[in-house]
């Protein structure tokens, strides 16, 4: 072994130590129950339901334990359709084995989530103790004994998300299509398997912006770079996104027919009373409201000749070529890698008619705890579910990047971080506005984000190091 194979080794030795100890608390109960499955539901409900939905896809036999019909996606209806047509025939399968199946692919999928942010972090910030800090954080997340012994999908999400960001930071180094691609055929299956996967879209659009900046002073671009022009009268995309969220809701309020009741929403609570049950829809309209007022506002832009107004006109109308481009991407890889739906529509629109349900209204708590005290109280409570350490942290990172940000334009490679924070602090924003709503957040939906934010306070400390090193690793 030469010395730069030695040295390698060495350096990998912690993901190596860290991979194998979060291996070690996932093997002793991956195989919990399996072969009785009474004991599953006594432990998790949740699971249970998601066993019987998966027993469903793979055998057509409804059991009569069965809770609900859909998942969150099509992860296990896919999982299904390949044990049975590729595995079967060399292999019996039962509720309680599908159900391990279930939790070793979610297991690989944590121990891929580590290595994967290693890789993001060594590749775009820093290789050593940052790299060790940031992996050592996220494995010892109290989520992990949740999300494994429930059959959440949620590891599976946070590996796609890590490499979504990670493509989307390749994105700013080199302007690769190959990368933008990859980046959104990530977030793509993300949001197959559930839709949160949606909240990269805003983190992949900055950093198609940040990579326009950052080399547009570059004339010796590598050849199969691509820098990304505007697209005419790209204003009108907020509005048609704005529509689609306003007119969704209501055809899913009008159209689909509730199984419990044999009605509609509409038929069988009214449009405030559909509401009520499904909080999110208000949440939707409020967006789709606040899309077509962007789009508005920037029809109105184009149409000023003050200079100001028109820079600022220039932003937006970049901003939107960036989203279109990135929606458009975004929409063919759904087509592509989520044809189930269009072969089964239905499928579809029974998977989004169940979001927004709480097991408690946020409505019926305003009217019993008052507006402030049940706005204070749920913001704290969200705090505290994903990391109150962590969040006062992240808040004096804040305040370090503000003191340095003349700094960050000292040289190209500084620069460079700083852009790569910034989609960052993108990423943060859909968590950050979501603390406001009513709305369900635990702390494992909250994995891809506390990866964010960790890296953020990470690099926060990095800064506040007198003498830092400032080795290129790009």
């Amino acid at each position: 072994m030469n010395i730069n194979n030695l040295k390698r080794t060495i350096n990998l030795l912690p993901l190596f130590i860290i991979c194998l100890v979060s291996a070690l608390l996932i093997l002793p109960t991956i195989n919990n129950n399996i072969n009785d499955t009474n004991m599953i539901y006594y432990f998790n409900v949740d699971e249970g339901g998601l066993m019987d939905l998966l027993w469903m896809n793979y055998s057509g036999e409804k059991v009569e334990s069965m809770q609900f019909e859909v998942d969150y996606g099509l992860e296990l209806v896919y999982l299904s359709k390949f044990l049975r047509i590729v595995i079967s025939p060399f292999i019996e399968f039962t509720p309680g084995t599908l159900i391990f199946v279930v939790r070793l692919i979610h297991s690989l999928a944590w121990i891929g989530s580590i290595i994967a942010l290693w890789r993001l972090v060594g590749n775009h910030f820093a290789r050593g103790w940052q790299q060790i800090l940031a992996v050592s954080l996220l494995a010892v997340r109290p989520a992990l004994p949740y999300i494994l012994n429930s059959s959440k999908p949620e590891p599976l999400i946070l590996l796609l998300m890590i490499v979504g960001l990670d493509y989307a930071f390749r994105l700013i180094d080199k302007p690769f299509k190959r990368y933008l691609i990859i980046s959104v055929c990530s977030m793509s299956i993300a949001f197959l398997i559930k839709y949160t996967g949606l909240f990269l879209l805003p983190a992949i659009i900055a950093a198609v912006y940040f990579s326009r900046r950052y080399h547009e002073s570059h004339k010796n671009l590598e050849k199969g770079m691509f820098l990304f022009s505007e697209v005419k009268k790209s204003y009108v995309f907020p509005l048609f996104l704005g529509t689609l969220m306003i007119l969704l809701p209501l055809i899913v309020i009008y159209v689909y027919v509730r199984k419990s009741t044999g009605m509609t929403f509409c038929e069988e609570l009214g449009i405030w009373g559909a509401i009520k049950e499904k909080s999110l829809i208000l949440a939707l309209w409020f967006i789709g409201v606040f899309f077509i007022m962007i789009s508005l506002g920037i029809w109105f832009l184009n149409q000023q000749d003050k200079t100001y107004l028109k820079k600022i006109a220039k932003i937006c109308n970049e901003l939107n070529s960036y989203a279109f481009v990135v929606f458009c991407i975004f929409l063919i890889a759904t087509l592509i890698f989520g044809i189930e739906w269009l072969i089964n529509p239905k499928h579809f629109i029974l998977v989004y008619a169940q979001l927004g349900t709480a097991s408690t209204s946020p409505l019926s708590i305003l009217e019993t705890k008052g507006l402030l005290d049940s706005l204070l109280q749920n913001i704290i409570e969200k705090i505290y579910n994903f990391d109150a350490v962590l969040f006062f942290l992240f808040i004096v990172y804040l305040l370090i990047e503000f003191y340095k940000r003349q700094g960050n334009y000292r040289d190209d490679f500084l620069r460079l971080l700083m852009f790569k924070r910034m989609v960052l602090l993108v990423f943060l924003i859909a968590p950050f506005l979501y603390m406001f709503t009513m709305l369900r957040m635990e702390e494992h939906h909250m994995l891809p984000f506390f990866v964010a934010m960790a890296v953020l306070v990470i690099q926060g400390l990095n800064m506040l190091m007198p003498s830092r090193d400032e080795k290129k690793i790009i």
